[in-house]
C-alpha cells in the first residue's frame, strides 16, 4: 500500500496521498508549535499556531477582516481586468505583426524587470495616496508579464492553421481571433 510512495514516479491510491499530505501538514504545525513554545525564537517573530488562530478569530469577529479582504480582492480583480483588457490585444498584435513586436518588446522586457516597490514613490507623486495608486501598482505588476505571455502563446499557433484559414478566405482579424482562440483552448 505505501510501497509505491518510495518508487520513482510510482503511483499511490488517492486516499494514501491524502493521508500523507495531512500527516505532513500536522507534523509541520506541531514542529512550529514546539519551536514557538520552546522560546528559541522570540514570540513577536514566531508566534505559536494557537496564538495565530486566536488573532485570526479576533480579526474576524471584531476588526472587519472580511471587509478588508473583500476590498483588497476587488482591487486585485480591477487591476487584473484592466491589465488583461490592455495586454491581450497588445500581445496579439505583437505576435501577429512583427513590426509591432519589434517596437514594443524591448521596452516591455525592460519594464517588467523593474521592481514594483521601487516605483511606489513615483506612483504616489502621480496618483496621490488613494485607490488609484494601489490599483496602478497591482496593474504594473501584472500588465507587462501578461503582454509577453499572450504574445508567446499566440506565436505558438501553428503556421499550418494560419495557412488553412487563409486558404478558406479568413482575413487577418479572423485569423487573430477565431484561429488563435480555437488553438488556445475550448470556448
Amino acid at each position: 500500500m505505501f510501497s509505491n510512495l518510495f518508487v520513482f514516479r510510482g503511483r499511490a491510491a488517492p486516499m494514501v496521498e491524502l493521508f500523507v499530505g495531512i500527516g505532513a501538514a500536522v507534523l509541520v504545525i506541531a514542529a512550529w508549535e514546539a519551536t514557538a513554545r520552546s522560546g528559541i525564537i522570540a514570540p513577536q517573530f514566531l508566534p505559536s499556531p494557537t496564538k495565530v488562530v486566536a488573532a485570526l478569530w479576533t480579526m474576524l469577529t471584531g476588526q472587519n477582516l472580511v471587509w478588508h479582504v473583500a476590498v483588497s480582492t476587488a482591487r486585485v480583480w480591477l487591476a487584473f481586468l484592466l491589465a488583461a483588457a490592455m495586454a491581450i490585444p497588445i500581445g496579439i498584435l505583437m505576435s501577429s505583426y512583427r513590426i509591432i513586436g519589434a517596437a514594443l518588446e524591448p521596452m516591455i522586457d525592460f519594464i517588467r524587470y523593474l521592481p514594483v516597490p521601487a516605483l511606489v514613490p513615483l506612483s504616489i507623486i502621480w496618483f496621490g495616496v488613494g485607490e488609484e495608486t494601489k490599483v496602478f501598482l497591482l496593474w504594473l505588476g501584472t500588465f507587462f508579464q501578461l503582454v509577453l505571455l499572450v504574445a508567446d502563446d499566440m506565436r505558438r499557433v501553428p503556421q499550418e492553421f494560419v495557412e488553412v484559414a487563409r486558404t478558406v478566405g479568413a482575413n487577418s482579424r479572423q485569423v487573430m481571433t477565431d484561429v488563435a482562440r480555437r488553438w488556445m483552448g475550448p470556448t
